[in-house]
């Protein structure tokens, strides 16, 4: 019965003097896209298995028979069909000549032979080892004994399907590991061995092979760097914050962001963030300004305390309900304002002129000379402005800067120690602070 041995494999290629089985492939310096490709050993099916952006490159194996005359070809991948088998050559008719033609194993079978005589037969390419044939008694050569032949290969540096090639169709793709993290440099220079060079591993699942602590297996920090590859920054790390854009320290929009930042406040209570005085701390409506300022969702419900003065610009709320000066001051910061305070001729003419215009009273304005003992005689705003002092008497005043003053005020008759704008003109009068009545609060310009 004649046999034969097919011999298939991938080329392979020469053992560098490092002891790395097969050649340094250079990368083509792009960076793998881990949702879409993961890397493997290139193979016969018309994808790209190694991501490398080739198709079946390289992508050969061996074909025909590697015994007595015979010799191995090659068949080359092309959009995953090998083609035909090239340089290949075949058996043929056995004939005496001490050599064995048609290639199974057994040298010159066909003819007679004496009786006794040995020669050898089998292979010794790569693994493979001949063995000894005998002549029997009828003149015949007897089977092959004693040789090795052809196994499965393995990667073990050996020819061990006897077809001329070492390890082919079964070296492993190894990449540089700089930071040693055992994570590779996907565009590292990458090499095909039996296993791991000193310095290389067999992923290529790094991101950034210069630091150690940025891998796929790295807890994400909140520092806008992706520590865990995947392609994403500060992920499940970032806090939640609000904008403030109306800066009265209630928020809106969220911002995502590690730390907070100017311009943002926890809570995202804000009914509107254009608007100054419109939050939940505001627990009045302000007439006429076509918002809801407490937040309750209705606009000027209800009959309205506080109006805006016309003329001021918007800067100005005055509230018709009676609270003393000190009360009044509380209010107009809750709503985060001050009790009014005009700092101009023009601009306090213009406040009197709008109030007049909602109702005539007196209005507990931002000034005080009672914020402390020390403090007695000098009169100064809720920013801290001092615009008038007096002597030890609260008497003998001069003004520091603007002021409007009634004739003979202040004069802190009975502890006299806020200040008021007259409903009469646009003057200023030093009245006890515990008297209930109206106020005007003053506000950032829009």
């Amino acid at each position: 019965m004649r046999g034969s041995w097919l011999l298939v494999g991938l080329l392979s290629c020469s053992v560098p003097e490092s002891g790395i089985s097969g050649p340094v492939v250079a990368n083509d310096g792009g960076r793998r896209d881990t949702g879409d490709c993961t890397p493997s050993d290139e193979e016969c099916n018309n994808e790209d298995d190694d991501c490398d952006g080739n198709i079946d490159e390289f992508v050969v194996r061996s074909c025909g028979e590697m015994m007595g005359a015979c010799g191995a070809g090659t068949e080359t991948c092309t959009a995953g069909i090998f083609g035909e088998c090239v340089d290949a050559t075949g058996p043929t008719e056995e004939v005496c000549d001490g050599i064995d033609n048609d290639c199974d194993g057994s040298v010159d079978e066909v003819c007679s032979c004496e009786p006794g005589n040995t020669m050898a037969c089998g292979s010794d390419v790569g693994a493979c080892m001949m063995g000894t044939q005998t002549c029997n008694a009828d003149g015949e050569w007897d089977p092959c004994i004693g040789a090795t032949g052809p196994v499965d290969e393995v990667c073990d540096g050996i020819d061990n399907n006897c077809n001329g090639m070492t390890d082919e169709g079964v070296l492993r793709s190894f990449f540089p590991d700089d930071d040693d993290d055992d994570y590779g440099d996907p565009a590292g220079p990458r090499t095909e061995a039996c296993t791991a060079p000193d310095g290389f591993v067999e992923n290529n699942e790094d991101c950034n092979d210069d630091n150690s602590s940025i891998n796929p297996e790295a807890s994400e920090d909140c520092d806008e760097v992706d520590q865990d590859c995947d392609g994403m920054t500060d992920e499940g790390t970032l806090t939640t914050f609000y904008a403030d854009m109306d800066g009265d320290g209630f928020g809106g929009a969220p911002v995502m962001a590690c730390e907070q930042v100017d311009g943002t406040v926890t809570n995202d209570d804000d009914c509107n963030d254009e608007c100054y005085t419109c939050n939940p701390d505001v627990d009045e409506e302000f007439c006429g300004d076509s918002n809801d300022n407490d937040c309750d969702g209705m606009i000027d419900e209800g009959s309205c305390r506080c109006d805006f003065v016309s003329g001021t610009g918007g800067t100005y709320v005055a509230c018709d309900f009676n609270r003393n000066w000190s009360q009044a001051r509380d209010i107009c910061v809750r709503w985060n304002g001050a009790l009014g305070f005009p700092e101009t001729t023009a601009e306090n003419n213009a406040l009197y002129i709008g109030l007049r215009a909602l109702e005539q009273q007196d209005y507990w304005l931002g000034g005080t000379d009672n914020d402390g003992a020390s403090d007695e005689g000098t009169w100064e705003s809720q920013e801290e402005l001092v615009f008038t002092i007096c002597d030890d008497n609260g008497r003998n005043c001069r003004c520091t800067t603007q002021c409007s003053w009634a004739s003979g005020e202040p004069n802190d008759n009975g502890r006299e120690d806020c200040m008021e704008m007259l409903s009469t003109a646009a003057l200023w009068n030093d009245i006890e602070c515990s008297e209930s009545q109206a106020f005007v609060c003053e506000f950032p310009s829009p």
